[in-house]
This record gives structure tokens, C-alpha cells and sequence, in this order.
């Protein structure tokens, strides 16, 4: 229809203008190329909608299917969970009292001595008797000879009093299991030296220094020690030793629990 009267137009313009025929029939050919190029760009934009329309419609499907999942998915976990909390409901009671066993059991430990649970697991609680002690060398001790203790005369802790400064010597004020750490800074000399830890006259722990140089040698153990054992710090096999001061020798140890 456009066609036609466009045709029409360019037909009438043509006589009133005086165009021969020649140029109204290429006026008419141009008319044509232009309906023709509009044709073909409305098909294309008519194919390229139907294309998104139909991935629109693949899409919508898609999310309907998901949707469909995840609905059946929440109805099967909260039928389980359902069927968890009457079962969680049945053994309430149960459960009640195999926690006041638990309980009973614990107390009996006595507030600082282990207890056994009623499930077998052993509850290591604080000790009864409290025992700490953390001793520093302040001033270098110079000279020492073989079997001599060493001593560590700043006490920065004494829980229990079982540290004798005057002596570097701990006695045990009840008996259990203890951790220990004895660290030790020996100069520059000619010589190097070997130091024994000792519990109840028994060596437990040794050190060693080289020479020429100045170096720093540590041990950390745990020891089990009765009510009125020492355990103490000494050196061995050379005379004339030197140990630092200035808070760089240390001899210190605590109660983990009471037998």
C-alpha cells in the first residue's frame, strides 16, 4: 500500500515538475531498492526478537525446574529435621542423667584432684596445692668448683615457699607431677662446663657451655616428685666456673597436679 502511493506521488510530481519518463521511472526504481532494504532490516529485527524471546522462554523454564528442586529439596530437610527433634524429645531424659552422672563424677574429683567421667574420659582439673616458683641470677656467681650449687637469688615467685634462694634448692611441699626449666649464661672462658640437674640425689637433666665464646644452654622436663624431695642446680667436672647475672640465669618450676 505504502508502495502504491508512493509511487502515486512520485508520478504526480513528475507531470507537475515536467520530468520525462526516463527520470520518473528512476525515481520509481529508487523507491523500490529503499522498500526493499526496509523490508529486509524489519525481517531482521523481527528474527532477532523471536530469537530473544524464545531464549527468554528456555530461561524462565530453567529457573521453573530450579525452583521446583528447591522446593522438594526444603520439604525432604524439614521432614528430617522433623523426625530429629521427636527423636532429640525421646532421649531428653536419657540424656538428662547420664549428664548428672558426669556431673556426680566431677565433684567427686574434689575440686583440684583428677575425676574420671562416666563416658571414661579423665578431667584433669587445677591442683589442690598451688606451687610456682621463678628464680633469677642478678649477680655473676664467679668461681665455682666442682659439685657446687648454683644459686638464683631474685625470686620472682614462690607459690607454696618449696624455693630457697640461699641454696638455689626446691623442696617439694606435696607430691605430683612438675615441669621445670633451668637456662644458664656462661661467658667467654677457656674452658666450657657441664652443670647436672638433680632430684633426690639422682641426675635428671644436664647442661652443657662451649668455650671461648659466650653462649646460653636450656632444659625443660616434667618430673614426678614426692612431698620433701629437692631437685636443685650444680656444677661438675671443672673448677673455677662463671655463670652470668643481670637476669639471664633462671631456674624455675610449677605443680601440673597432685598423686
Amino acid at each position: 500500500m505504502l508502495l502504491h502511493i508512493s509511487l502515486f506521488i512520485v508520478l504526480c510530481s513528475g507531470l507537475t515538475l515536467g520530468l520525462n519518463d526516463a527520470d520518473i521511472l528512476k525515481r520509481f526504481e529508487e523507491i523500490e531498492r529503499r522498500e526493499a532494504e526496509a523490508s529486509i532490516q524489519y525481517k531482521n529485527i523481527e528474527h532477532s526478537l523471536l530469537g530473544r524471546l524464545k531464549g527468554q522462554t528456555v530461561e524462565m523454564d530453567g529457573l521453573r525446574a530450579t525452583v521446583a528442586q528447591q522446593e522438594a529439596r526444603i520439604a525432604e530437610l524439614e521432614a528430617s529435621l522433623n523426625g530429629q527433634q521427636q527423636g532429640k524429645a525421646g532421649g531428653n531424659v536419657a540424656a538428662s542423667d547420664h549428664d548428672k552422672k558426669e556431673t556426680e563424677e566431677i565433684k567427686k574429683g574434689d575440686a583440684g584432684i583428677s575425676g574420671r567421667s562416666a563416658s571414661g574420659k579423665v578431667r584433669r582439673l587445677l591442683p589442690e596445692t598451688p606451687v610456682a616458683f621463678s628464680a633469677f641470677k642478678q649477680a655473676d656467681q664467679n668461681n665455682i668448683n666442682k659439685n657446687e650449687f648454683i644459686t638464683f637469688e631474685k625470686v620472682n615467685v614462690n607459690e607454696g615457699n618449696g624455693y630457697h634462694s640461699t641454696h638455689g634448692l626446691f623442696t617439694a611441699p606435696v607430691s605430683g607431677t612438675y615441669f621445670f626449666s633451668v637456662t644458664l649464661l656462661h661467658p667467654n672462658q677457656p674452658q666450657p662446663t657441664h652443670v647436672d640437674i638433680v632430684h633426690n640425689g639422682n641426675v635428671v637433666a644436664r647442661l652443657h657451655c662451649e668455650h671461648t665464646t659466650w653462649e646460653q644452654s636450656t632444659q625443660s622436663f616434667l618430673l614426678n616428685v614426692n612431698a620433701g624431695e629437692d631437685v636443685f642446680v650444680r656444677n661438675i667436672d671443672l673448677d673455677n666456673e662463671t655463670f652470668k647475672g643481670s637476669l639471664t640465669s633462671s631456674f624455675s618450676g610449677f605443680l601440673l597436679w597432685e598423686f
